[in-house]
């Protein structure tokens, strides 16, 4: 898997979804990609909702088949591998009343 991806690569799909104060990035991803390498300023729950994906966390790799919830915290140095095509969603309970999807990586990634 040598294909690294991120918002608005071609092969994957994302959706930036608000609801109060919290919010949830919802990946759809093919088989055989990568969501490169990053950490986050605050922890957040990682849900695998289809599909089969490998997740490294701070080096350490392990597979899961959906449905599955990973919770990742904050500093935490990670990268998704797609095995299977993916539904994934990266959830925030509380981003600080951010709406706009061009400035939330810029409030949650380091």
């Amino acid at each position: 898997m040598t294909n690294f991806v991120k918002e608005g690569d071609s092969g994957i799909s994302l959706t930036h979804n608000f609801s109060g104060n919290g919010y949830a990035k919802v990946y759809s991803a093919p088989a055989g990609l990568s969501i490169e390498q990053h950490k986050h300023k605050v922890g957040h729950d990682s849900h695998l909702l289809t599909g089969i994906a490998d997740v490294t966390v701070c080096g350490v790799k392990t597979r899961h088949r959906a449905p599955a919830v990973l919770h990742i915290e904050a500093g935490q140095v990670h990268m998704i591998e797609t095995v299977t095509d993916v539904l994934w969603a990266c959830v925030w309970p509380d981003v600080g009343g951010i709406t706009d999807p061009h400035l939330i990586d810029h409030e949650l990634v380091q």
